[in-house]
């Protein structure tokens, strides 16, 4: 979806589309409470993607550099961190 551009979640208050659920869900609070500066959604500057929270923003951002994190046990790489995590947790565990 960030790709093509598709935001499947739609504010029914306002035109904004959202490509994930959560984004729209606190977006549809500003429409309901009068202190709707209370809540900020956090934008990339780099592509579509829209965080409720500035630290999913900014794992998000490393994403755009090209960095990536690399298993020390095979050859896979990942484009952030708690993936790479997950990547362990999941072949500690196999047979």
């Amino acid at each position: 979806m960030t790709h093509s551009e598709q935001k499947p979640y739609n504010c029914t208050h306002c035109n904004k589309g959202f490509t994930q659920r959560e984004p729209l869900r606190i977006h549809l609070r500003t429409h309901m409470t009068e202190n709707s500066h209370d809540i900020n959604l956090h934008y990339c500057s780099l592509c579509p993607k829209v965080f409720c929270h500035a630290s999913g923003l900014s794992r998000h951002l490393v994403t755009h550099t090209g960095k990536m994190f690399k298993c020390r046990d095979c050859d896979r790489s990942f484009t952030d961190k708690s993936s790479l995590r997950r990547h362990h947790k999941q072949t500690l565990h196999q047979p």
